[in-house]
C-alpha cells in the first residue's frame, strides 16, 4: 500500500488584524512541523517610514522586519520580541524553536519567546541572503545561500560554518 498520505491543506493566513504587513525576505514563511503554526517574516507598514515596497524580495527597510507566529487552529498571533531585522525564518524538527538571519547572524529563538541565541556569523556581504535551510534531528542547520554554490551546516550550539558540500566547477547544490 505504501505510506500514508497526508492530507492537503490549503491556509488562508490573515497576517495581522490592524496592520497591513509586507511579507520580507527571499523565503519568508515556514510552517511548523505539525502543521499548527506559521512563522513569518514581515514588515509592518504602520512603522515603515513611507517607503513603497512594490516587491517584497527588494528590501526597502531590513531593520522594520520583524518574526510573527500565527496559530493555524485558533488564528491568534503574535510578534516574537527579540527578532527586529529577522528574516528567512525556518522551526526547528520539533516545532519549538525558530532559527533565523538578523544583521550579520544566523539565531535562533524559542517559539515561546525570549532572548535570540546567537547560533553563527552570517555575513551577507559574503554569502549574499539564506536561500533555504533545515533544522535536522540531530540539531544541525544546513542552508544555502545566494553567493555560494555549497551546501553549509552548522551545530545548533554555535561554531564554525562547515561546508557540507563541494560542488564542481559549474554546479550548484541549493
Amino acid at each position: 500500500d505504501g505510506p500514508a498520505q497526508r492530507p492537503v491543506r490549503h491556509l488562508d493566513v490573515a497576517l495581522h488584524p490592524t496592520n497591513d504587513l509586507v511579507l520580507s525576505g527571499y523565503y519568508p514563511f515556514d510552517v511548523s512541523p505539525d502543521g499548527k503554526r506559521i512563522v513569518f517574516s514581515a514588515i509592518s507598514h504602520a512603522n515603515d517610514t513611507g517607503t513603497l515596497i512594490a516587491n517584497p524580495i527588494v528590501l526597502a527597510r531590513i531593520d522594520s522586519r520583524d518574526l510573527y507566529i500565527a496559530d493555524l487552529e485558533t488564528g491568534d498571533h503574535r510578534k516574537l520580541s527579540g527578532t527586529e531585522g529577522g528574516a528567512t525564518p525556518f522551526c526547528s524538527h520539533a516545532g519549538e524553536w525558530v532559527g533565523f538571519v538578523a544583521g550579520s547572524e544566523l539565531r535562533r529563538i524559542s517559539v515561546e519567546g525570549g532572548s535570540p541565541l546567537k547560533v553563527s556569523d552570517f555575513h551577507t556581504a559574503r554569502h549574499g541572503f539564506l536561500t533555504g535551510a533545515v533544522w535536522t534531528p540531530d540539531d544541525r542547520i544546513l542552508f544555502s545561500s545566494y553567493y555560494e554554490s555549497a551546501l553549509f551546516q552548522v551545530s545548533i550550539s554555535g561554531g564554525t560554518v562547515k561546508p557540507l558540500t563541494v560542488p564542481t566547477e559549474g554546479q550548484q547544490h541549493k
